[in-house]
């Protein structure tokens, strides 16, 4: 006796288009996925829901942006573009802006913005895509490096020079800092 299938297939043509600013968080991906069964010995195709949280955590297109206090740190931030800063000291939290003139002064982070939330934060993010909400003046397609006056370039310096980012559309960089070998290993991260 054949079963049947209450569910109609629906060709993908015919799903709507998601295209609300944000995710929610209750939303998930159908992923399919070769897996090895051991009671068969061999890899099977399977299918997963994977939820939208383990690809944007927090259910949003800023995955790893973080609200840093500033302490009397008094940059400013230009308006569609970002700084490169480290922590000089956290006791408490000493902001500076970053430079390639000394490795001790290389970014950590990037300063995307001021926390609209708390006074005297800032919003930085060390890895993954950022999207700028109204744009950027970055070139696409090019690596910005850390430059000696603390801003990102697109030339790269003779010393320390650190890759801060990768500009892939216009709105969007792909954050990606480099330790070089003679920087010290951020706290948190591991080393080759």
């Amino acid at each position: 006796m054949k079963e049947k299938f209450p569910i109609r297939n629906i060709p993908a043509n015919e799903l709507p288009v998601y295209e609300k600013a944000s995710l929610p968080d209750e939303a998930y991906l159908m992923m399919l996925a070769k897996t090895y069964v051991e009671a068969y010995g061999c890899n099977i195709l399977a299918g997963y829901r994977l939820p939208i949280s383990r690809l944007t955590p927090g259910g949003t297109f800023q995955p790893n942006t973080y609200s840093l206090a500033g302490n009397g740190y008094n940059q400013e931030i230009p308006v569609n573009k970002v700084v490169p800063a480290y922590v000089y000291s956290t006791s408490p939290n000493d902001i500076r802006t970053a430079s390639a003139n000394d490795s001790t002064t290389l970014a950590q982070f990037l300063i995307i913005g001021k926390d609209s939330n708390v006074s005297g934060n800032y919003l930085v993010q060390s890895n993954g895509m950022y999207t700028f909400t109204n744009g950027h003046s970055y070139i696409i397609g090019k690596d910005y490096y850390l430059g000696t006056d603390g801003f990102p370039t697109t030339e790269r310096p003779d010393t320390n020079a650190q890759k801060l980012f990768s500009v892939l559309d216009a709105s969007t960089i792909m954050i990606d800092l480099e330790l070089l070998p003679d920087k010290p290993a951020q706290e948190g991260k591991g080393s080759c």
